[in-house]
């Protein structure tokens, strides 16, 4: 399957309608049914882009209503996101604790104390705790992500009760599948922030109630050895994204060779008992953080970005990710229908690799907030994402104009769906490289053969993409 990733408000200037409805326009205008989408955040939230939501039921009135939703729903894949391990201080998990910490802290994570306690350090930098003063008396908060929300203890029956609610709340909208943000900081009490027994505990509980509804999981974890933890003795076969592969697409292309890119796919090529979904993404930052990343490979990608004068972030010291979008990379020095070529042989990749082949909306779309002028917030990359384009851009731009990549997509999208679902069982495929700008892909179980060309010289005259019946 492909999926495009959209937040509520990808469009603006549409005053006679909703952002839920106009998105829903051009996903039929730009999309055969083929195509899902997964539908960011959506709720009624209080910061953080979206993710510190207030509830888990209650649509944000400003992005349209339910029904909004459901017409969707009615014609593609939906995937929501569950944001169950941290609410804003507005939710009424949080309201509670707040108002009577010293009865009701055991729905989050906190512990009245004089001094800062040890914690691990968060994903984003700094200790997980931080102060407050609340009922005359000091408490320090686990927040993962930020000041903006708290995280819930999602091992007490309250919270699951409520978690369990927004889940039925999903499936009743039309929600096909279900992707657990942020799940591998569900749990507290393990030697590191990250995996720990009783998060992995509670995702399984949230994974057997998603199975019951009738959904999907995705888990926003990478595919490497970490995500077998959550796999189950059931028949729940969660999605787990491969947050590498874009790290290792975007090489390929910078560098116009195949050679770590040929390596990593073969490395993945026998990964069984989880979905695997690759994205093809760079906006919301091309993630290094994998196991699936050698420390030569990271070095050498930062030396490639620093030369391409690619902004890096780092987080306690560490190379993290980079923050351009990924038109703006894929592009540079060229033009969209050289970036489109690019898109689809990545496409290409990840249909015969991978159950789900995942992309942002505004990356097809083609748009480049970087030549907008200004700054964008470096500390927070999906700013570059969430900035709505305009109605002639989305309806009338560079993706509705390049007939060849919207046709390509298209057939790329029929053939993926042939699986029964996101969670089907995919076919082994075989990687090898023809020189060292041609990888080959072949995928007995689809009868497909692609040789992609990732040097965009080399494509000029021999061609970016060949796809195969046999």
């Amino acid at each position: 399957m492909i999926v495009v990733g959209a937040y509520p408000r990808t469009t603006m200037g549409h005053p006679t309608r909703s952002d839920l409805s106009a998105l829903g326009e051009l996903l039929s205008v730009a999309f055969t049914r083929d195509v899902g989408v997964h539908l960011l955040p959506m709720w009624h939230a209080d910061g953080d882009g979206g993710f510190a939501v207030t509830t888990w039921t209650a649509l944000d009135p400003q992005y349209g209503s339910e029904d909004d939703i459901r017409a969707i729903s009615s014609t593609r894949h939906l995937m929501v996101d569950g944001i169950f391990n941290h609410v804003a201080w507005q939710h009424p998990l949080a309201q509670q604790f707040a108002t009577n910490p010293d009865h009701m802290s055991r729905l989050v994570h906190a512990v009245p104390a004089d001094e800062l306690p040890l914690g691990p350090r968060a994903p984003r930098g700094g200790n997980v705790y931080r102060q407050l003063r609340l009922a005359g008396q000091t408490w320090f908060v686990w927040q993962t992500f930020g000041s903006e929300a708290v995280d819930v203890n999602l091992g007490e029956p309250e919270v699951l009760a409520a978690v369990f609610d927004g889940l039925a709340k999903l499936k009743a909208l039309g929600a096909t599948s279900v992707r657990l943000d942020a799940v591998a900081y569900y749990g507290k009490h393990g030697p590191t922030q990250t995996h720990a027994p009783d998060g992995i505990k509670s995702a399984q509980s949230i994974m057997r109630e998603v199975d019951d509804l009738g959904l999907d999981t995705v888990l926003q974890i990478d595919c490497d050895e970490d995500a077998f933890l959550y796999t189950t003795d059931n028949t729940v076969r969660p999605g787990v994204i491969d947050f590498s592969f874009s790290t290792f697409i975007v090489d390929a292309y910078l560098t116009g060779s195949t050679r770590w890119l040929a390596s990593y796919l073969s490395a993945t090529s026998a990964i069984t008992g989880v979905s695997v979904h690759r994205p093809i993404r760079t906006h919301d930052g091309i993630l290094m953080r994998s196991k699936n990343q050698s420390p030569p490979f990271v070095q050498h990608t930062e030396e490639l970005y620093q030369r391409a004068n690619l902004q890096l972030r780092y987080t306690n010291g560490k190379v993290y990710e980079s923050n351009h979008s990924l038109p703006y990379v894929l592009r540079m020095w060229e033009d969209h229908d050289a970036y489109y070529r690019k898109v689809i042989g990545a496409a290409v990749i990840g249909v015969l690799t991978s159950d789900v082949t995942y992309i942002y909306l505004n990356a097809l779309l083609g748009e480049i907030p970087e030549h907008h002028g200004g700054t964008f917030d470096t500390s927070d990359p999906r700013t570059l994402q969430r900035r709505p384009v305009t109605v002639d851009f989305a309806f009338n731009g560079p993706w509705h104009r390049n007939v060849v990549a919207r046709t390509h997509l298209a057939a790329l999208a029929r053939i993926s769906a042939k699986r029964s679902g996101p969670n089907a069982e995919r076919s082994v495929f075989v990687v090898r490289t023809i020189d060292e700008h041609v990888i080959d892909v072949i995928n007995p179980g689809l009868a497909l053969r692609a040789l992609v060309n990732v040097s965009s010289s080399y494509s000029r005259s021999r061609g970016p993409v060949a796809l195969a019946r046999g």
